[in-house]
């Protein structure tokens, strides 16, 4: 883990109700080819929406994908 990551995951611990944290090493992970950050931002999405919709069983079955 390198030093940029800790201090993004210690602002996800520091603020676990924003998103915007989450959202940014989800970027850092994808800029390493890391699939994690993908499924951190399907995740994300999936969190606003209501369960039972359509676009949120299209991003489940992406996140299952991812797994």
């Amino acid at each position: 883990m390198t030093e940029a990551d800790a201090e993004l995951l210690a602002a996800i611990h520091a603020a676990p109700e924003r998103d915007e944290p989450r959202l940014v090493y989800a970027d850092a992970l994808l800029d390493r080819d890391d699939a994690l950050g993908n499924l951190i931002q399907l995740q994300v999405a999936q969190a606003k929406l209501r369960p039972r919709t359509a676009e949120f069983t299209r991003l489940q079955h992406q996140i299952d994908a991812v797994w």
